[in-house]
């Protein structure tokens, strides 16, 4: 996933590699948590990297200021649709 020229966005992710962001700040990410989630994933890629954002605008050691893990308590509940039903 890359994400470019975004402000002030929640995403919950279920990702193989991690995200990228560029000219964005305030990016809040979580995983993406829902019963249908294992069958978005394929089975050789389990893992998700949903927290390892890249971020090219921060290449420092220090974490990025444009970016942070949503806590559980500010989570939502995300409605996955497979297949755009109507």
């Amino acid at each position: 996933m890359r994400i470019h020229d975004t402000m002030d966005s929640e995403f919950y992710l279920q990702v193989s590699s991690g995200p990228v962001i560029e000219s964005c700040d305030r990016i809040r990410v979580a995983p993406l948590e829902h019963e249908s989630t294992e069958s978005l994933a394929s089975p050789a890629t389990t893992a998700n990297r949903w927290n390892e954002v890249q971020d090219f605008d921060w290449m420092k050691p220090e974490p990025s200021p444009h970016w942070r893990v949503l806590s559980v308590g500010e989570r939502r509940r995300v409605d996955v649709i497979i297949g755009g039903g109507e």
